[in-house]
């Protein structure tokens, strides 16, 4: 390998390191409360190699929005794999949310907080941050719509969505991770009558 490979290889590197502490200083903090000092100091990367590769908190943003929706598609992706029926699929999703439910007490949902912050006066971040609700919301429809509900399953998609969104906002309003997993445990029974039905 090449010099100038070991630098492009480094300077990826500190990228997603980058990334990956302000995703985590986003969801702990909140995005307007943290500032680009915080992440500096937090990924221990001096200022001037910081702002080589972001200009501006939004950049960040911009690139922790583009990470986390990898991530969504990966998770959908896996999910396709593993569990064959679309009812599983569904199913999963909310085991899925219920294995954070410490993290959702504590944090809210890393999505849900973010979107209602930047839905107060940022448009435009707001826009870019929908896309990771978006792919939920086009890929739950699907699987409904493979259970046999047509029509219904977009509507139904953003049902499952709010509903988990309304847990979510009321188990960290409460720090109750006992409410998150009893309230997703009854949105799967719920989940298992519309299937069925």
């Amino acid at each position: 390998m090449t010099t100038k490979d070991q630098s492009s290889d480094r300077s990826t590197t500190t990228r997603k390191h980058i990334v990956e502490t302000a995703k985590r200083l986003f969801y702990e903090l909140g995005y307007n409360q943290t500032s680009f000092a915080d992440i500096a100091r937090a990924a221990d990367i001096p200022k001037g190699n910081f702002y080589y590769h972001f200009k501006t908190k939004d950049d960040i943003l911009s690139a922790v929005i583009r990470s986390r929706i990898d991530e969504i598609r990966s998770f959908l992706q896996t999910m396709e794999q593993e569990f064959p029926e679309p009812q599983n699929r569904l199913q999963n999703f909310i085991n899925t949310a219920s294995d954070f439910s410490s993290a959702i007490a504590r944090f809210g949902c890393p999505l849900g907080t973010l979107m209602t912050e930047l839905g107060k006066n940022q448009p435009t971040l707001k826009a870019q941050a929908q896309e990771m609700f978006d792919l939920y919301r086009h890929w739950i429809s699907e699987q409904f719509r493979a259970l046999g509900h047509g029509a219904r399953a977009d509507g139904l998609a953003m049902r499952l969505l709010s509903r988990t969104q309304g847990i979510s906002l009321m188990g960290h309003v409460y720090g109750q991770d006992e409410f998150v997993k009893t309230e997703l445990a009854e949105l799967g029974q719920w989940l298992s009558s519309t299937a069925s039905g």
